[in-house]
């Protein structure tokens, strides 16, 4: 860390932004904020080149309780930074941006980390989280090195992707331990594998590896590197998404006890036999995107295949449609490599770009124009091109 330089900025209460780019770039120097007799300060030092930031209350009889979103925005140099205690917030985006950022010191009085506060500090490797900490944002780690994160027992909300995409930059072993229950995890941006739990937590790994809600009785991630038949547990009432992604098994048994999917259920699923409910009365989006299940034989009672549902199912041979089908959405068979489907006489509409860039995309256009509904002009322009392929079918 360098030494400090005989300066010392403060900043006045009366001006909101005493500091720009272009009055204050120091090369390789320590900056040191004293602020005066204000709890809350608005000041920015984006694209300042400081290594070292130190945020002091030394002026204070306590520090400031809050700091405007974006202050360190992009400072591009800086590699670590110390923030003196009382603060309650890191406000959004704060150190957004800052690539060279090592370590950061959470003061104690910190209840919640905001968006993207730390969004691609590639090179952040170490951040204790202290007790008492409630929230962290969305994206709020995004992009960074940590490997180790330990969170205590006061955490309850997590925002989307958090933690997500560090693998570019960061090392390939990763754990985030809990030390307390929280009630969603959803996009956290990290595999459930990388997470512990504590005993009493209702996130809870079965014998099989399955993991489960126990709470909500939702199956959050089914094994990956088995195979055989696998049976949902008749006490799972719904399925998160992807939760079969990257599974292997030779037969999935799905019971009439589980009534809800998730968009992208079976997202990224190889098994080479999926059988669904009869209860079940809608593929919902993305449900099988980038699936390689051979065939997939949909139940009797559904009426609508959502968007994208099939997207990208290159390995996918068949797709058996139910008398009683009435709506085709969006991108339902985009990209499907299969050279034939049968359309029940049921089916009431189906979406223009329904089998966009598919292999039976025209003749679909040919003889069931009557039942598509339009895209918008945006859509229509971007596939304009959108692959007539040609096709072996033959009209029904």
């Amino acid at each position: 860390m360098p030494q400090d330089k005989p300066f010392d900025t403060v900043v006045d209460p009366d001006v909101s932004n005493p500091l720009h780019q272009d009055e204050y770039t120091p090369e390789s120097d320590v900056l040191q904020v004293s602020p005066r007799n204000r709890n809350r300060i608005s000041f920015s030092f984006i694209n300042i080149h400081a290594e070292d930031i130190r945020l002091t209350g030394a002026e204070l009889a306590g520090a400031p309780s809050r700091l405007e979103p974006d202050i360190f925005r992009n400072c591009i140099s800086l590699t670590e930074c110390e923030l003196a205690d009382g603060l309650n917030s890191i406000s959004d985006r704060m150190f957004f941006g800052c690539k060279t950022l090592q370590k950061i010191r959470i003061p104690a009085d910190v209840k919640t980390i905001g968006e993207r506060a730390f969004y691609e500090c590639h090179l952040l490797q170490s951040a204790e989280f202290p007790d008492g900490i409630e929230s962290i944002g969305d994206n709020a780690f995004y992009d960074t090195s940590l490997s180790h994160i330990d969170l205590p027992a006061s955490v309850k909300h997590i925002g989307k992707i958090a933690f997500g995409w560090w693998y570019l930059y960061g090392p390939k072993e990763h754990k985030i331990v809990f030390h307390g229950d929280i009630e969603d995890l959803d996009g956290i941006g990290m595999p459930w594998k990388d997470m512990v739990f504590p005993p009493d937590s209702r996130f809870k790994r079965l014998d099989d590896g399955t993991l489960v809600n126990s709470v909500t009785r939702r199956l959050l991630e089914a094994p990956k590197d088995t195979a055989g038949v696998y049976t949902v547990p008749e006490s799972i009432h719904s399925i998160a998404s992807r939760a079969f992604a990257g599974s292997i098994f030779d037969r999935i048994v799905v019971p009439g006890t589980v009534t809800r999917f998730e968009d992208g259920a079976f997202s990224a699923c190889r098994a080479r036999e999926i059988v669904l409910p009869d209860n079940m009365e809608r593929v919902v989006d993305r449900m099988f995107e980038l699936c390689s299940t051979p065939v997939i034989t949909i139940p009797p009672g559904v009426k609508e295949i959502g968007e994208r549902a099939f997207c990208n199912c290159f390995n996918v041979k068949k797709v058996v449609l139910p008398d009683g089908l009435e709506r085709i959405g969006k991108e339902a068979f985009r990209g499907c490599h299969f050279r034939e489907i049968d359309i029940p006489p049921s089916v009431k509409e189906i979406a223009n770009d329904a089998f966009y860039y598919s292999a039976v995309n025209q003749y679909m256009q040919e003889h069931y124009s009557h039942l598509m509904t339009p895209s918008t002009p945006v859509e229509e322009s971007q596939d304009s091109n959108s692959g007539n392929a040609s096709s072996s079918i033959e009209e029904q």
